[in-house]
């Protein structure tokens, strides 16, 4: 049975190419959305949306365009270490990883995961 995790992540900047490659996704993922499921029968096995309540500055420009403030953070967040190991689950069990702008996606999980000091075993990449 083939597996795939679809993603999305809202950020609290956006991502700055012109710093260096390990500075460039050092906002905080604020908002996950993941669903793990088989595209062959259509069956969701698990998913989760959750803001992560980061203590973390989210950017007017990233706000505009998700609209999730640091107020919904205080308010609804999450603790995002449990977010991230139930995310660090789902794509270990998943043989594909999907979404739109997936490399933005990715490269927020993985620099999430490592924030969590979570590691994976598997190039998502």
């Amino acid at each position: 049975m083939k597996l795939v995790a679809a993603i999305d992540f809202e950020t609290s900047t956006f991502l700055n190419k012109s710093k260096p490659l390990e500075s460039r996704y050092n906002g905080h993922g604020i908002q996950i959305g993941l669903v793990l499921f088989n595209p062959a029968n259509e069956k969701i096995y698990h998913s989760i949306s959750a803001l992560m309540s980061w203590d973390c500055i989210i950017h007017r420009e990233a706000e505009a365009v998700h609209n999730i403030s640091e107020e919904n953070l205080r308010e609804f967040g999450t603790n995002p270490l449990d977010i991230m190991t139930t995310a660090a689950k789902f794509i270990m069990n998943a043989d594909a990883v999907i979404g739109h702008n997936i490399k933005f996606d990715i490269d927020h999980l993985i620099a999430n995961l490592k924030r969590c000091g979570i590691k994976i075993n598997k190039d998502v990449r």
